[in-house]
């Protein structure tokens, strides 16, 4: 009866330990609102030429984050190129063979994530153009030549969220410890008495 106790108070001991330890959910931009601004000739100067851009989308799983920047708003439209915002990346695809224009600026900013962004890697055949100013990832396509179907990811990370206080350890259960430990030791020394 006593062995059955400790075995039935041991496992719950055990799982609560690992329902406590169990690992905090990933860090994602997943609902958040951003927006994305496509900047020309400097950082600071909103370029109105593309259809689709600024946009504004709530980050979700799936393709409901995709905007495309075309020339009109007719559908036969040249499409240049799709931005989708994912839960910890931003994917550009370009549709067609693109040369930008030099300039000290001539691309995206995304604004609006929630997160603290603490880096960004960039996956792409065209080295040094994902950048990050605050919390806004920036593209910077100035200059550079894209060949349809080609992308530039920007991999971003996030900072960890501060640790939640420790759960203090309830009042009672030193007693409960001390009260199973009294009951072990008691029925060893009924066994060896009997």
């Amino acid at each position: 009866m006593v062995g059955r106790l400790i075995r039935y108070l041991t496992l719950a001991l055990l799982a609560a330990a690992l329902f406590a330890a169990r690992p905090a959910a990933a860090i994602t931009m997943l609902g958040d609102t951003v927006t994305i601004n496509y900047l020309f000739p400097t950082k600071t100067s909103p370029y109105t030429g593309f259809y689709g851009l600024p946009a504004t989308v709530k980050v979700s799983n799936g393709n409901s984050d995709l905007v495309t920047a075309k020339s009109s708003a007719s559908r036969n439209a040249t499409q240049y190129f799709t931005v989708s915002v994912q839960k910890s990346s931003i994917v550009v695809t370009f549709l067609q063979n693109l040369v930008f224009t030099p300039a000290t600026f001539n691309g995206l900013s995304i604004k609006g994530i929630t997160q603290t962004i603490t880096s960004a890697t960039q996956v792409g055949q065209v080295p040094g153009v994902v950048s990050l100013a605050s919390n806004t990832v920036m593209f910077n396509f100035a200059g550079q030549t894209f060949r349809a179907g080609s992308t530039i990811t920007a991999n971003l990370l996030f900072s960890l969220a501060p640790l939640p206080a420790p759960i203090p350890l309830p009042a009672g259960l030193p007693l409960l410890g001390s009260g199973l430990g009294l009951l072990i030791w008691a029925g060893r020394r009924r066994r060896t008495a009997g």
